[in-house]
């Protein structure tokens, strides 16, 4: 539902001409491409993400399938920035636990780090239901990656994953009460690749 939202969006402000889709597959492409810049900084060095980021942008299929309004470039886009996150919170998970002000309450950075983490994660799983696997994993990596207390590695993954059932819980919800069947856009979807 994530990019039918932003195409609804585009389609909006482009007065309704076709051009939207494009329009939109081509902003996710720009964000995948940014976030492979991010990931590639934080894995290694600036360079190194530039290069990467240089690369994906010369990749004959991110430059052909955008402009035709393809889908898989909101979910490169997903899956680079919840890399990027993830790898965030397995650094702030091996430093000692440090406060991050919200006002008058102090909070772990971990934790704060981990609600940023569920929204993406909800919105990636929003974009392509195959983004559970690659999420599942990740988590699993980072609780018992991570050297921390047990107790702020299940509370990071516990407040990750309320954050992600939040965020993209109620879609299948609705999904289940007005269609009896919570994924019944992805089986629709589904059925439209096969064909």
């Amino acid at each position: 539902p994530v990019f039918p939202f932003v195409t609804r969006v585009s389609l909006g402000l482009l007065d309704g001409r076709d051009v939207a889709v494009s329009f939109a597959s081509a902003c996710f492409s720009v964000l995948a491409i940014w976030f492979t810049y991010l990931l590639g900084a934080a894995v290694w060095s600036r360079p190194v993400g530039l290069l990467a980021a240089v690369g994906l942008s010369l990749d004959y299929d991110v430059l052909t399938l955008a402009s035709r309004g393809w889908r898989d470039d909101a979910f490169v886009a997903a899956v680079a920035l919840c890399a990027f996150l993830m790898l965030r919170c397995w650094r702030i998970g091996q430093a000692p636990a440090r406060l991050r002000r919200l006002g008058r309450v102090g909070l772990d950075s971990l934790y704060v780090e981990a609600v940023l983490l569920g929204v993406v994660s909800g919105l990636a799983v929003l974009t392509r239901i195959m983004a559970v696997p690659f999420l599942a994993a990740g988590g699993a990596f980072l609780v018992f990656g991570l050297r921390t207390s047990w107790r702020r590695r299940l509370a990071m993954a516990g407040i990750g994953v309320s954050t992600a059932l939040i965020v993209a819980g109620p879609y299948f919800v609705i999904c289940w009460r007005v269609d009896g069947d919570p994924l019944y856009t992805f089986n629709v979807h589904g059925s439209i690749y096969s064909a």
